[in-house]
């Protein structure tokens, strides 16, 4: 699985690729029914002056969802990569 991304532009670009990628394949994620919370926190960041705390309840409902679509997709992993994310790392292998 990749890591989740530490910079601001990288999460949102995350979070972008996730709503279009929920929207696109919604057979491939069916736990994420319009993903109303994941789309109220984006909006929300997006609209707020208030950023860091915004940005952190942002993350904190996009590792939740990202979570469901490894289960959503189970064997499937590849069907990650259509929300920005990856499939799970082999076990023993050691990331660079």
């Amino acid at each position: 699985m990749p890591k989740f991304p530490k910079r601001e532009a990288d999460i949102l670009a995350l979070a972008n690729a996730m709503l279009a990628g929920y929207a696109a394949h919604p057979a491939d994620f069916p736990s994420h029914t319009g993903t109303p919370l994941l789309k109220i926190r984006h909006y929300q960041y997006l609209a707020t002056k208030q950023k860091d705390e915004k940005l952190a309840a942002l993350v904190k409902v996009m590792k939740a969802e990202l979570k469901k679509s490894e289960a959503d997709v189970g064997a499937d992993s590849e069907k990650l990569e259509y929300i920005g994310w990856g499939p799970k790392a082999r076990a023993g292998r050691k990331r660079r």
